[in-house]
């Protein structure tokens, strides 16, 4: 298990285009219902074997 630091905190969809390989994703959400506002950004990339496991979280929430 590899850290991709050149992947963090970049946006998702730009971590995604750099990367041929096949991708995981997860999405980090609050404990409550919100709505995620601003950018979709990568906050944890691990290369494993022949994929990417990518945890996104959006810039901010907002309290639905």
């Amino acid at each position: 298990m590899k850290t991709t630091d050149d992947l963090l905190l970049i946006p998702l969809r730009d971590a995604l285009a750099r990367s041929a390989r096949r991708a995981i994703i997860e999405i980090l959400a609050p404990p409550y219902d919100a709505a995620g506002i601003g950018t979709l950004r990568v906050v944890r990339a691990v290369e494993e074997h022949d994929r990417l496991e990518l945890t996104a979280a959006y810039e901010g929430y907002a309290r639905l």
